[in-house]
């Protein structure tokens, strides 16, 4: 017995919030690997290159914590503020 195929209309739903979430997150995975891997060989050839890398995970790890913790801020904010408007306007 041969399996059936999934019928259109189910294959051309819109992607959920958290099918995209883990989209950009596994983009941002490999990004970070392969810029991993080129500093790695980076490091190979240039020896000094090695405070370059430093240097760029200090700078990158700063910049990830403010945007992780600006963002949980602001969306806790705009959450807050949306339930507000909902139950002023009902």
């Amino acid at each position: 017995m041969t399996p059936r195929l999934p019928v259109a209309e189910e294959t051309e739903r819109p992607p959920t919030e958290g099918e995209r979430n883990s989209a950009t997150c596994l983009a941002l995975v490999a990004l970070l690997a392969v810029s991993a891997g080129l500093f790695g060989i980076l490091a190979l050839v240039l020896p000094g290159a090695m405070w370059i890398l430093l240097v760029a995970l200090g700078a990158g790890g700063v910049l990830t914590l403010q945007y992780l913790l600006w963002g949980r801020w602001l969306t806790r904010i705009t959450r807050a503020e949306q339930s507000t408007d909902d139950t002023i306007n009902e």
